[in-house]
């Protein structure tokens, strides 16, 4: 890879919302980097012009890495955020939901004094059942 090849990449880095192919391009980028690294080392064979042009590579390679792990970050920030915002919106419908059947409930079928005595009736089944509870386990 030289450094128009990297300069190709960095449309596709920026667009990329893949996690596999943000993977394989960290991992080539890494590759290559680790490659001219090395080159860089063996400045016998290489000129001058050449081994800057091989520093700049490895500069703009490092860089874009950079770019690879905030964009992975993102991707998964992204993921997160999308999980949530389905719990709290599947939250609100249900929420929405009761307190339209609660107004239903309240509004159209009972006052407050319908409430009280349906309430206390209630209370008084509750007691009788606990009577005959106690009654069938002695």
């Amino acid at each position: 890879m030289k450094t128009r090849t990297l300069l190709d990449l960095r449309k596709e880095i920026i667009d990329c919302k893949d996690e596999s192919r943000l993977l394989e391009l960290e991992i080539n980028l890494k590759y290559f980097n680790n490659l001219q690294e090395a080159k860089s080392e063996q400045t016998e064979d290489y000129s001058e012009e050449e081994i800057k042009d091989i520093k700049n590579s490895i500069a703009l390679a490092v860089s874009y890495l950079r770019v690879i792990e905030w964009k992975k970050q993102m991707l998964q920030i992204e993921k997160e955020t999308n999980k949530i915002n389905a719990i709290v919106d599947g939250k609100n419908i249900m929420l929405d939901m009761f307190k339209i059947s609660i107004d239903s409930f309240l509004v159209n079928n009972y006052s407050a004094g319908d409430l009280r005595i349906r309430n206390n009736e209630l209370k008084k089944e509750i007691a009788e059942l606990k009577k005959q509870i106690s009654n069938l386990t002695k």
